[in-house]
């Protein structure tokens, strides 16, 4: 059973998701409201997201995929960030404030966040979240140049009021 944390990610969590030392291959899942109503699930790397403080996200987005139409419809979104020993639940309200995050194929949304749940039971351990490896060959070096660049437009990227 989940319990609340706050409003806040505790500092585990805040350096998890801080972009400073992202590992390549983690993943969270975020989940939107679509428009019957449906929850609409949605994997995002490490390499798409940036804690701007312990209440604010920097979230990067497909452009033009259903899950920016759900935030920019409605902005609620939950994130799930599952990693060793940890698994948090993160609920709050999303804005886009950029259509086009410099040259990536990503949305940037600003998330202040509402409520955050820890789901860890005792004598129990996660042992990882969520993973993904990139495929070798051509694409691969293109996609790696691409979370690059979302990462570092995520962090640069100020926090707008």
């Amino acid at each position: 059973m989940s319990r609340l944390v706050g409003k806040e990610m505790p500092d585990e969590l805040f350096a998890l998701m801080s972009g400073k030392a992202v590992e390549a291959g983690k993943v969270f899942i975020m989940a939107t409201v679509d428009e019957n109503g449906w929850c609409h699930p949605a994997m995002g790397s490490y390499y798409e997201l940036v804690a701007k403080g312990p209440g604010r996200i920097h979230l990067a987005v497909g452009k033009n995929s259903t899950t920016e139409r759900n935030l920019v419809r409605t902005g609620a979104l939950t994130l799930v960030v599952t990693d060793h020993g940890l698994n948090y639940y993160l609920k709050g309200n999303a804005t886009r404030t950029r259509e086009r995050l410099e040259d990536t194929p990503f949305a940037l949304f600003q998330v202040e966040l509402q409520t955050v749940l820890e789901d860890q039971e005792q004598g129990v351990t996660i042992v990882t979240g969520v993973r993904y490896e990139l495929n070798q060959g051509d694409d691969s070096g293109f996609m790696r140049r691409i979370l690059d660049k979302a990462l570092a437009a995520l962090t640069a990227a100020p926090w707008e009021a």
